[in-house]
Protein backbone atom coordinates (compact mmCIF):
# COMPACT_ATOMS: atom_id res chain seq x y z
CA UNK A 1 0.00 0.00 0.00
CA UNK A 2 1.64 3.26 -1.10
CA UNK A 3 1.40 6.36 1.72
CA UNK A 4 -1.10 7.82 -0.45
CA UNK A 5 -3.45 4.98 -0.41
CA UNK A 6 -2.92 5.21 3.39
CA UNK A 7 -3.44 8.90 3.83
CA UNK A 8 -6.73 8.27 1.91
CA UNK A 9 -7.84 5.81 4.32
CA UNK A 10 -6.97 6.87 7.17
CA UNK A 11 -8.92 10.63 6.20
CA UNK A 12 -11.85 8.17 5.47
CA UNK A 13 -11.99 6.09 8.47
CA UNK A 14 -10.01 7.45 11.14
CA UNK A 15 -7.62 5.50 13.13
CA UNK A 16 -8.67 1.81 13.14
CA UNK A 17 -8.23 -1.00 15.76
CA UNK A 18 -5.68 -3.68 15.55
CA UNK A 19 -6.10 -6.35 13.06
CA UNK A 20 -7.81 -9.50 14.52
CA UNK A 21 -6.33 -12.56 13.84
CA UNK A 22 -7.91 -16.02 13.96
CA UNK A 23 -4.50 -17.49 15.51
CA UNK A 24 -5.07 -15.02 17.99
CA UNK A 25 -8.37 -15.93 19.58
CA UNK A 26 -9.05 -19.46 21.64
CA UNK A 27 -12.86 -20.39 21.28
CA UNK A 28 -14.40 -21.83 24.43
CA UNK A 29 -16.99 -24.54 24.67
CA UNK A 30 -18.93 -25.42 28.10
CA UNK A 31 -18.70 -29.30 27.33
CA UNK A 32 -20.72 -29.76 30.94
CA UNK A 33 -24.02 -31.76 31.00
CA UNK A 34 -27.13 -29.98 31.25
CA UNK A 35 -28.96 -31.02 34.97
CA UNK A 36 -31.86 -33.99 34.06
CA UNK A 37 -34.30 -32.52 36.15
CA UNK A 38 -34.29 -29.00 38.01
CA UNK A 39 -35.32 -29.19 41.86
CA UNK A 40 -37.60 -27.07 41.27
CA UNK A 41 -39.85 -28.88 39.00
CA UNK A 42 -42.99 -30.14 39.67
CA UNK A 43 -43.40 -33.90 40.48
CA UNK A 44 -44.51 -35.68 36.90
CA UNK A 45 -47.65 -36.84 38.79
CA UNK A 46 -48.80 -32.57 39.66
CA UNK A 47 -47.44 -32.27 36.01
CA UNK A 48 -49.70 -34.99 34.29
CA UNK A 49 -52.49 -33.73 36.98
CA UNK A 50 -52.21 -30.06 35.33
CA UNK A 51 -52.02 -30.70 32.10
CA UNK A 52 -55.17 -32.93 32.01
CA UNK A 53 -57.22 -30.73 34.48
CA UNK A 54 -60.72 -28.99 33.31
Amino acid sequence: MTEETAAERHQRFGRLPARIRPEDHVELVDIRRPEGRPATALDPEHERALHTAA
